[in-house]
């Protein structure tokens, strides 16, 4: 029975190869990294605050103002007069002899009030609107308007109170402590009136506005003894009160509302203060630095109030012990908005405690609320390192003509994630290829060269950050000449055999060198892509873009004889994933035959038993974007190429016994029968190119046959596999059997279609032919799986059994 590996259905199962063993390899090339962290090491950063008193505390007395409306909760006299508009409060509604009022207390720093009335409109005829008074301390008397004043209050507190009675204009009148202290004259009432008094011993202030604001200052005094001296404020509560009194027709009523009342307040105004801080590192000498990567911005952090802006920096280089300290290098600063600055330090790193820093003293301006000031803060700067570690690949020692030469590099960060340190001056990678470059150009870079004869290119690489070069490397590559070569690629020839046997033989002509890029793999079978090669040397370099890849995706090896080889992409046990970039694995065969994949620096053997013959990709889900191969020949189609196949048992005298050209694919096939004992040989000719023989073993009697890949002899390329998985057509342009289920859908549709057709025309026989020539149809192209055919031809067996028992035996039984 013939090995069918690739085309069979034992092609989806794969041998996952354990790891026999993991050593430390040499690679073809060793990153370069330029330096990392110096001197302090993240462990010992620490954030530092120096704090600047920029304004003293103080104590500020104003005026605060608050609408009427605040008013209605409070206790009043008549709660039925009282009714909010908008933002007013309204206390009488224009009704004769009425009163309302009520006390409260409020946090006034100072003993004051002010409360803005407005007259709603007169309810008589002679212009007088009644009366309105504010107080503190006592009670307002019942009933306060008279004909030339006010009741007299009790002998407490202030009363301030404004009515005309039987007088001919309105008069203020002030009292205090029972005692009258004013009787102003004030014209007639205006609809907006204000009353207000602020006591401050021994003064009291009152205000009258009318339109224009009135002060009164009264300073009450008392005889004690023969001395007259400043009267103090006696006081029964510390209670303020609002009062608005209609009268009749003769004195006057109104509607009154209080529209805003105001206080004074004493404000604690807390002093301005800034607090600068930064990632900070303790010196050998105590100085708490800030910790400063050459081409960085290092953050200054500044919180305040205040507005600023910096004027002038100085800059003083110190040695630890105190000395000043030569260094060359420049120090200066980026703005970062009201948050803060970034120091920028263009110097090469200290890397040691124990060597310098440098006091840089910014000159800053504030401007508070009250003042400006400036202030002189001095920042002590260690430069650690550089900004970015940088990691590039060089090139490998030796490229064939037409292979990608690439040069690729890394960036890391060498200052702390999350303390607000940024890039300002990115490390530069360039590359100068003689012969190849017009002088430096940027990494990554890649070329492809061809020459004629071997080349070798001298190249340095040369790494600068913020203008310093930090490191430099110098060696060179060789470029050789690659030339195509004939390969066969033969199937279907075993190792032995008997007499009367017929083999069916296919196979393929490449024409191709030993390095390729591919976008698709020439062979796929279910989930796997694959081709077979020949490996020039003992070193094969395999490169490969895919993405989406599951765990148990991975790289397939076919071996000569035995199972398939997977190396999983699960990073454990298999190959670590690259999605984003490129995968590089190097195979070698070994001396004893196994075969070791290398990638980076960890070998992994393949346990393989016979030659691996092919390489391909076995992937569940995900897609391949090229695979690139250096040091093998893989399968490109020569179609139209002129084949002859001979046996015999001689080589001399061969026998021909079929001839052709291959198909578009670059297939051929050929039947032979093996006739002669006890060897038999094939000869597989590309007429004009190239050749294969095979010897296969011929027994007289029939015995079990062991399917084998046949051995080769020195002038071969042969590396034989099957190519089917199902009942195979002669030519693989119509093989659709890699694309199931929609195969096996298109397969019953045009049996149906054909058995149809043939009903049409022919009746019920002509179904029964129709869906036999459909079905051989369908499986030719393919597109039934090999056990479907089987079944449909036992349904028409059984059909046709019923139709004979129907029609001579009659239908009972």
């Amino acid at each position: 029975m013939k090995r069918t590996i690739f085309f069979s259905l034992f092609l989806l199962v794969f041998v996952l190869v354990g790891v026999m063993g993991i050593t430390n390899a040499t690679a073809s090339t060793v990153p370069i990294k330029t330096p990392g962290l110096g001197g302090g090491g993240n462990p010992g950063y620490f954030k530092y605050t120096e704090q600047i008193n920029l304004t003293q505390t103080t104590t500020e007395t104003t005026s605060t103002s608050y609408p009427g409306e605040d008013l209605d909760s409070l206790s009043w006299l008549c709660p039925g007069y009282v009714s909010v508009t908008g933002t007013e409060l309204q206390i009488l509604s224009a009704t004769e002899y009425t009163q309302n009022n009520a006390s409260f207390s409020i946090s006034s720093s100072a003993t004051s009030i002010n409360v803005t009335f407005t007259n709603g409109g007169n309810g008589g005829a002679d212009s007088k609107y009644g009366g309105i008074g504010i107080g503190y301390g006592g009670y307002i008397p019942a009933n306060p308007i008279g004909a030339w004043g006010p009741s007299v209050p009790d002998q407490y507190g202030i009363v301030v109170y404004l009515e005309q009675g039987g007088m001919t204009s309105y008069h203020l009148f002030v009292y205090f402590d029972g005692s009258l202290c004013l009787n102003a004259t004030v014209g007639s009432l205006p609809s907006n009136v204000g009353l207000g008094f602020y006591y401050v011993y021994p003064t009291l202030f009152v205000y009258y506005y009318n339109g224009t604001w009135h002060r009164y200052s009264i300073t009450p005094v008392e005889i004690v003894g023969t001395s007259v001296k400043d009267k103090p404020l006696d006081t029964l509560n510390s209670n303020y009160f609002i009062d608005a009194q209609d009268a009749g027709p003769g004195y006057g009523y109104a509607q009154w509302i209080i529209a805003s009342y105001s206080y004074y307040t004493t404000q604690t105004i807390p002093g301005v203060t800034a607090d600068i801080s930064w990632m900070a590192l303790s010196l050998s000498n105590g100085v708490k630095a800030l910790v400063s990567f050459t081409g960085a911005g290092n953050p200054v952090n500044v919180s305040t109030s205040a507005t600023w802006t910096i004027q002038g920096l100085t800059v003083k280089n110190y040695s630890v012990t105190g000395n000043l300290y030569p260094t060359s290098g420049s120090f200066s600063y980026v703005g970062r908005g009201n948050s803060g600055i970034f120091v920028y330090a263009n110097a090469m790193p200290s890397q040691n405690l124990d060597s310098w820093y440098v006091n840089v003293t910014f000159t800053f301006q504030f401007v508070t609320s009250t003042q400006t000031v400036e202030k002189n803060i001095t920042i002590p700067v260690f430069v650690d390192t550089y900004a970015e570690q940088v990691c590039f690949l060089p090139p490998n020692s030796q490229y064939l003509s037409g292979q990608t030469i690439s040069v690729t590099n890394s960036t890391l960060i060498n200052y702390p994630s999350g303390w607000g340190y940024v890039v300002l001056s990115p490390a530069r990678i360039d590359i100068e290829v003689q012969g190849l470059t017009s002088g430096y150009v940027p990494l990554p870079y890649s070329i492809s060269q061809e020459v004629q004869q071997p080349t070798t290119y001298p190249y340095t690489i040369i790494v600068t950050e913020d203008g310093f070069v930090i490191s430099s490397f110098t060696s060179q590559f060789t470029v050789y000449p690659v030339t195509q070569q004939p390969v066969m690629f033969v199937e279907g020839i075993p190792g032995s055999g008997v007499v009367g046997q017929t083999l069916h033989i296919q196979f393929q002509f490449t024409d191709a060198a030993p390095i390729a890029n591919l976008t698709k793999l020439p062979q796929s079978t279910g989930d796997l892509q694959f081709s077979f090669w020949k490996i020039e040397g003992n070193k094969v370099l395999l490169e490969f873009s895919v993405s989406n890849a599951a765990p148990n995706g991975g790289l397939a090896f076919i071996q000569k004889e035995g199972p398939n080889i997977l190396i999983p992409f699960n990073g454990s046990a298999g190959i670590l994933l690259n999605e984003s970039g490129v995968n590089e694995v190097q195979f070698s065969v070994l001396s004893s035959g196994l075969a070791a994949l290398t990638e980076g620096q960890v070998t992994i053997y393949l346990g393989n038993w016979s030659p691996v013959i092919g390489v391909g990709l076995y992937l569940p889900s995900g897609t391949m974007s090229w695979f690139f191969v250096d040091g093998a020949i893989l399968q490109n189609a020569m179609g139209n190429q002129a084949f002859v196949v001979l046996t015999g048992v001689n080589p001399t005298t061969l026998t021909q016994v079929e001839s052709g050209y291959t198909n578009a694919s670059g297939w051929g096939s050929a039947t032979v029968s093996l006739t002669d004992v006890p060897y038999q040989l094939i000869d597989v000719d590309w007429y004009g190119v190239t050749y294969s023989i095979f010897n296969i073993t011929v027994n007289n009697v029939s015995t079990p046959i062991t399917t084998t890949t046949v051995s080769t002899t020195n002038t071969s390329y042969n590396y034989s596999q099957p190519f089917h998985n199902t009942i195979s057509p002669n030519s693989s342009l119509y093989n659709f059997s890699a694309y199931q289920p929609w195969a096996t859908l298109i397969g019953i549709a045009i049996v149906v279609l054909i058995s149809l057709l043939s009903w049409k025309f022919a009746g019920y026989a002509g179904a029964s032919a129709g869906a036999v020539m459909g079905l051989i149809a369908a499986s030719y192209l393919g597109l039934f799986p090999w056990y479907v055919f089987y079944v449909f031809i036992f349904g028409i067996a059984m059909l046709i059994a019923k139709t004979i028992v129907d029609k001579f035996m009659g239908g009972d039984e």
